[in-house]
C-alpha cells in the first residue's frame, strides 16, 4: 500500500484542491483562509486552533492531523504561540522591554500567561484586577482577543503608543523563533526523540492551560449566575458545535438577564474551583469582640476577636482559635503610623496630611505601588500568624484631607486592591467604614466594621452586607444605649458600645437583649 504523504502547510505544490491555478493564484489562497481565522474566532487561542484544524485539515486537506499536531507542538515549545497580554511600567522602552520579556520566556500559549500578568501587571499596581478582568471580558466578545488584550493592557498605560508598543514587543519573540525554527523543521521531523519530546510538550502546555483556566474562574466566577453562564457557554461550544460568535452573544444574554439588577437568581457566591481558597466567611449570627489597646481581655465568649497585629503575639492567636473563635488581625491601611515596626518603610512622598485626633498619624497615597507592597506585606504577616482575616482601617481616605486630591476612583480601586490580596491569601476581609462605595463594594467584601452610624443615622447604608449574608460589626462610642441597641438589633447589626481607645471593656447590644 502507497504511504500517503501529508501536503505542506503552504499550498503552492501540485494538488487535487489548487488543480489549474496559477503560482499567485495559489499564493493569495493563503491570506484568504487565513484572514478569516483572525476575524472569526472568538474566544482565543483554542478558537483559532479549532478553525485552522476545520480548514486546514478538513476542508482542504493541506495537513494531516499529524503534521497540523506538529506544527501545533511548534508553536508550544517558542515563546509566545498566541501571546498577548502586557505588563507595564512608566517608560515605552521599558514597557516594550516587559513585554518582550514576557513573550520570550512564556511556553504553551496566551493563556499561560495569565498567572503571570496578574502578579507582573496587577500585583504590581500598574492597572487593578478589576480593570484587568473587564478588558480581559471585553476582548473575549472579540475577534482575535489574546492580540487585543495586550493592546487593550498597552492603551490603559500610555493609549496608542503603548498599544503598539506591548504587541510589538510581546509578539516579537514568537515570530522570530517560529519562522528561524519552520525551515529546519522537515529535516529533523522524523527524528523519534524528537517527536518522544514534542509530544511531552503538547501535553505540558496543556496543563499550563488548565491551570490558567482554574485560576481565571477563581478570579471571575463569584455567583452561581456567572458561573451558569460560563458552564452553558461552555456546552454551547463544546458539545452542540455552535459557532463561537453566536455562543458569546448568548451567554452575554443569559448574564444580563441573570444579574442582580434585572431577575436576582442565583447570586450567591458559587463554590467548584473557588474552593480551593476556601477562607472563613462569617454571617450576620456571628458575635465578636473588638480590642485594639489595653492588656487584651480573653474572657469573652463570642466567634471572633479583632485585636491588632502588631501588638497580639502568636500564642495569643492560637489560644483563641484552640477556644474555636476566629481571629481578625486589625491594621491600619490607608494611614502611615509613626510606631509600628515597618514605619521605615513609608517614604516621605507618599505620607500625606495628618489626622488631627490621631497623633503621629497620616493619610498616605494610596495610589503608591510602594504601599501596595506594604500593605500586601502586612497581609503575608497576619497569614503567618494565623489569622482568620484581616480588618484594614482608614479605607475612605479619597473623602478626608488627605493631601492628595485622591478620587473617589482611587479609593474604590484601592479597596478592591485590599479584598482580592487578603483573599488571594485565604483571608477574610472586612471594609472599614466608607459608605459612600458600599454598594461597589459589598460584593468585595465579607463583613462590614462600621462606627457610629446610629449616632448618625446612617445604618441603612449598610444593609446590603447583611442583604448578602455577611454580618456588620458595628461599633458605637456615645449616646443612648436602650435606643441605639433597639435600632442596630433591628437591622440584625452585632452592635457593641465601647470607649474610643477600643479596650477590653464593652456593651453588647445582642447579649443586653438576649440574643447572644
Amino acid at each position: 500500500m502507497a504511504r500517503l504523504e501529508s501536503k505542506p502547510l503552504l499550498p503552492l505544490g501540485n494538488n487535487d484542491t489548487h488543480h489549474g491555478e496559477s503560482f499567485a493564484q495559489r499564493l493569495l489562497s493563503i491570506p484568504r483562509e487565513v484572514i478569516p481565522l483572525s476575524l472569526l474566532a472568538f474566544g482565543g487561542p483554542p478558537a483559532h486552533l479549532a478553525l485552522a484544524h476545520d480548514r486546514f485539515v478538513y476542508k482542504h486537506k493541506w495537513l494531516t492531523d499529524e503534521r497540523f499536531l506538529e506544527v501545533l507542538s511548534i508553536s508550544s515549545a517558542i515563546p509566545g504561540p498566541s501571546s498577548t497580554q502586557d505588563n507595564g511600567e512608566h517608560t515605552l522602552l521599558s514597557l516594550f522591554y516587559t513585554f518582550y520579556w514576557i513573550g520570550s520566556i512564556i511556553f504553551g500559549g496566551g493563556q499561560v500567561m495569565l498567572p503571570m500578568l496578574l502578579d507582573d501587571v496587577v500585583m504590581a499596581g500598574w492597572v487593578t484586577k478589576e480593570q484587568f478582568l473587564i478588558g480581559l471580558a471585553l476582548v473575549q466578545s472579540l475577534p482575535g482577543p489574546l492580540f487585543n488584550i495586550a493592546a487593550y493592557l498597552g492603551a490603559l498605560l500610555y493609549g496608542v503608543s503603548g498599544s503598539i508598543v506591548t504587541t510589538m514587543g510581546l509578539f516579537g519573540p514568537g515570530i522570530i523563533l517560529f519562522f528561524g525554527l519552520l525551515p529546519l523543521w522537515e529535516r529533523v521531523r522524523n527524528n523519534k526523540s524528537l517527536k518522544i519530546f514534542l509530544s511531552g510538550v503538547n501535553a505540558s502546555a496543556t496543563g499550563l492551560i488548565m491551570a490558567s483556566f482554574m485560576l481565571l474562574w477563581e478570579k471571575a466566577v463569584h455567583s452561581n449566575a456567572n458561573a451558569a453562564v460560563g458552564l452553558a457557554t461552555a456546552l454551547m461550544v463544546g458539545v452542540f458545535r455552535m459557532p463561537m460568535s453566536v455562543a458569546i452573544i448568548l451567554g452575554s444574554i443569559l448574564g444580563f438577564l441573570l444579574s442582580s439588577e434585572v431577575f436576582d437568581l442565583g447570586q450567591k457566591e458559587f463554590c467548584l474551583l473557588s474552593c480551593v481558597h476556601a477562607w472563613w466567611k462569617p454571617t450576620p449570627d456571628t458575635s465578636y469582640q473588638i480590642q485594639l489597646s489595653g492588656t487584651l481581655d480573653l474572657s469573652y465568649d463570642v466567634n471572633a476577636y479583632d485585636i491588632d497585629i502588631f501588638d497580639t503575639p502568636n500564642t495569643t492567636i492560637a489560644e483563641l482559635q484552640q477556644r474555636g473563635i476566629k481571629v481578625i488581625c486589625y491594621f491600619s491601611a490607608g494611614t502611615y503610623e509613626d510606631w509600628r515596626t515597618d514605619k521605615d518603610r513609608y517614604a516621605s512622598d507618599i505620607i500625606g496630611t495628618p489626622l488631627d485626633e490621631w497623633e503621629g498619624e497620616s493619610w498616605v497615597d494610596i495610589r503608591s505601588s510602594a504601599l501596595r507592597e506594604i500593605i500586601s506585606d502586612r497581609m503575608k504577616l497576619a497569614q503567618a500568624k494565623g489569622c482568620d482575616g484581616v480588618d484594614p482601617d482608614n479605607v475612605d481616605g479619597a473623602f478626608n484631607d488627605n493631601g492628595f486630591d485622591l478620587t473617589a476612583d482611587d479609593q474604590l480601586d484601592f479597596n478592591i486592591f485590599l479584598a482580592s490580596t487578603a483573599h488571594d491569601l485565604d483571608l477574610t476581609v472586612g471594609l472599614k467604614n466608607d459608605l459612600d462605595q458600599i454598594k461597589d463594594l459589598v460584593s468585595h467584601f465579607d463583613f462590614a466594621v462600621n462606627e457610629q452610624c446610629v449616632q448618625y443615622d446612617e445604618c441603612d447604608v449598610v444593609v446590603p452586607f447583611i442583604d448578602q449574608d455577611k454580618p456588620v460589626f458595628g461599633i458605637e462610642y456615645s449616646g443612648d444605649k436602650t435606643s441605639g441597641c433597639a435600632t442596630a438589633n433591628s437591622l440584625n447589626f452585632d452592635t457593641l458600645f465601647k470607649t474610643l481607645s477600643l479596650q477590653g471593656e464593652r456593651y453588647s447590644c445582642r447579649e443586653m437583649a438576649g440574643d447572644s
